[in-house]
């Protein structure tokens, strides 16, 4: 394929240019809207953070007996079970026992 400069500057020109703006018609920014306001701030159940917290406990379990290095993933599942401890109105010294038994 042998082409000019011209046209392979063109080319290049349009394979760099932005793509055009999405188009959408009214019934797809309302169904965009409805499914967006519907399920956002949705607060989670109190079955739904202790079954949280249940699982995390079983992770961090999982993550201490590992042999590879994971601190990070360590702390950060630990803070996240101290703060779901909190939300179910539990003792940060009763949390903290439960995490590492």
């Amino acid at each position: 394929m042998n082409m000019s400069d011209r046209e392979l500057t063109d080319l290049v020109r349009q394979m760099a240019a932005p793509p055009p703006p999405p188009t959408y018609g009214e019934a797809e920014i309302e169904e965009l809207v409805r499914m967006h306001a519907g399920g956002r701030h949705k607060m989670r159940s109190e079955a739904e953070i202790l079954a949280r917290y249940n699982l995390g406990r079983q992770q961090y379990k999982q993550l201490k007996l590992s042999r590879e290095n994971n601190r990070e993933q360590q702390q950060m599942l630990y803070a996240e079970l101290k703060v779901l401890g909190w939300v179910l109105g539990r003792k940060e010294r009763d949390v903290v026992m439960e995490i590492n038994k």
